[in-house]
């Protein structure tokens, strides 16, 4: 969901709000005038929100580990086991094993087994790979095929990672193949939740469970969402972080154990557990954010305490600055503006409108070259920031303090798309003594905690 993990370093004041202008006319085409060019003309747009959270009655029950955990009312899933893509369409690379690993495939007829270093070649053949081991050599089998640890305490390593698990090998492209770590749910889990909540202390414990829930929810709604495709998810922020064994951590590890197969619910349906950093006061609605059908318990929500504080004011990325070359501005807007064009230099920026949770709607940007609008979490995209890489802006939630001929400065809140749970809103709720349940439910609408077991 976020590459990098939530982090409470520094906290920051709230920006003030500034003053609405109306655009000057000037009276030549190609006239620059940076000091109304740069403005926020943008009405706060008021959308209903969804009340009412059922609550259920757990009880609780002593899990596999021997760590007390909650018990909440059955809910069928697909499967325990999850398919994460860990290498793509590849034409070689190497794995290793300290322990037996066993290979197995349709149509072979000879059982295949090694220790140590096993070498996976892309064929010539479709639907082949070849391998090469020291007990083996190099020969072709088909795909897909899978390499299965005899003892559950081995793990396959691949570049500068540890796997629990086994791993599939599948074809996606012709001479190309891609690597699958088949792996339990919970074991999954400890390889994500780290990496996506960030090293916490025993006090925010409660946080971390909230991660484990809605992590453990957004993987089992891929599972049947992708129960005809080849895998379930990828490593990165495109679905959730995923380190294997190398990311593991103790007190997620607890966490993980304490909330064992919890999942969220609304009505009889596993719901899309979206998660971000830092909210900046106000979560957002799934359908302002993307082109999505709106959700019931994805809805716009404040983060603020009954003093008016925002939970989330621990976070470094409460509010923010960035600043700009128009020259270098113009140049990243022309590279990453896609389809919209914005080529040439920036004229001006007009944020037209915004939602009611203050993120920008509609971003008119001015250039020499013609007009070009940006809408909801593309913006980000599209103002990119100006340090090696060019990272996409931290929020949709900004205003335009300064532009002329040579800069533009802009102050934000917030760091991610802004839908369903905010991390550290959650870590400022467990600090303030609220259980995962109350932090979940204060950012899922009307959601219910249920006990995910396999189908029969």
């Amino acid at each position: 969901m976020q590459k990098q993990p939530p982090s409470s370093d520094t906290t920051h004041e709230e920006s003030a709000p500034e003053p609405q202008q109306e655009e000057k006319k000037s009276s030549h085409p190609d006239a620059f005038d940076f000091g109304l060019a740069f403005v926020d003309t943008a009405e706060l747009e008021e959308r209903p929100s969804r009340s009412g959270r059922p609550q259920t009655d757990p009880k609780s029950s002593m899990n596999k580990t021997g760590v007390v955990s909650l018990r909440y009312p059955d809910f069928p899933v697909p499967a325990v086991k999850a398919r994460v893509a860990v290498l793509r369409n590849n034409l070689k690379t190497s794995l290793y094993s300290v322990g037996k690993v066993v290979l197995r495939g349709a149509g072979q007829k000879n059982r295949i087994s090694f220790r140590g270093r096993l070498l996976v070649e892309a064929s010539y053949s479709a639907g082949k790979v070849l391998v090469t081991a020291d007990d083996i050599k190099r020969r072709e089998v088909s795909v897909p095929c899978t390499l299965l640890s005899e003892n559950e305490y081995n793990f396959i390593e691949l570049d500068d990672g540890s796997y629990r698990g086994s791993m599939i090998i599948i074809s996606e492209k012709p001479k190309r193949f891609s690597l699958v770590n088949y792996i339990d749910v919970e074991e999954y889990l400890r390889g994500v939740v780290p990496l996506e909540i960030g090293p916490r202390k025993e006090k925010e414990i409660e946080a971390v469970k909230a991660q484990a829930v809605a992590a453990r929810t957004y993987t089992y709604r891929k599972i049947l969402e992708r129960s005809n495709a080849s895998f379930d998810l990828v490593t990165t922020v495109a679905d959730q972080v995923y380190g294997g064994l190398n990311a593991e951590n103790r007190h997620c590890d607890k966490a993980i154990r304490l909330t064992e197969d919890l999942v969220m619910v609304y009505g009889d349906s596993l719901i899309i557990a979206y998660y971000h950093s830092t909210c900046g006061g106000k979560t957002a609605n799934v359908e302002d954010v993307w082109q999505r059908p709106p959700k019931p318990y994805l809805k716009s929500v404040s983060d603020y305490d009954k003093n008016g504080n925002a939970y989330c004011a621990i976070s470094r990325y409460y509010t923010w600055i960035e600043n700009w070359s128009t020259y270098r501005l113009s140049s990243i807007i022309a590279r990453h503006g896609g389809s919209a064009g914005c080529k040439g230099t920036v004229k001006g920026m007009k944020i037209k409108w915004r939602h009611s949770c203050g993120r920008i709607a509609d971003l008119n940007i001015r250039t020499t070259q013609g007009d070009c609008v940006h809408h909801g979490d593309k913006i980000r995209f599209v103002l990119r920031r100006d340090i090696s890489g060019n990272p996409i802006l931290r929020s949709c939630n900004f205003r335009i303090r300064s532009g002329n001929a040579r800069s533009v400065k802009i102050e934000g809140k917030g760091y991610g798309h802004g839908v369903g749970m905010c991390q550290m809103g959650a870590i400022g709720r467990a600090r303030a003594g609220q259980s995962f349940e109350e932090i979940l439910k204060a950012y899922y609408t009307g959601v219910d905690m249920r006990t995910a077991v396999p189908k029969r």
